[in-house]
């Protein structure tokens, strides 16, 4: 009877592995498309940018505020993390288009860089001034 019910475990077990796997299939196969756009694009960086996933100080004065800000900023970094994964090149795209655009809202509308340069903030916008 025990043999039985090892066997049925692994059965299962490997069913809930494939299952897994198809998953992260699935969400892999839905950033690398996400990065194929613009409009992806656009939607990745805002997700990153509410997630206070880079150069933001979690920490406050109110632990209770600092634990939130924490797991709002885990969230980010793990997207961050699946989005280099999938497609580094993307990702490096996406930072050169919201720093050209943030370079042309904001008065220099000849610069456009082809590399982030030095004191550049890309989750708050541009660059610090």
């Amino acid at each position: 009877m025990a043999q039985h019910d090892d066997k049925a475990l692994s059965l299962e077990l490997r069913a809930q592995r494939k299952a897994t796997a198809h998953l992260e299939s699935l969400v892999n196969r839905g950033i690398a498309e996400a990065l194929d756009t613009p409009a992806g694009r656009k939607m990745l960086w805002w997700l990153l940018s509410v997630s206070k996933a880079v150069a933001v100080n979690p920490f406050s004065g109110d632990p209770y505020h600092t634990a939130f800000n924490c797991g709002e900023q885990n969230v980010g970094q793990q997207v961050l993390a699946r989005i280099i994964e999938v497609n580094p090149e993307g990702f490096l795209a996406m930072q050169k288009e919201n720093l050209n655009e943030w370079n042309r809202s904001n008065g220099d509308p000849d610069r456009v860089d082809d590399a982030p340069g030095p004191g550049a903030d890309f989750f708050d916008g541009g660059p610090e001034a």
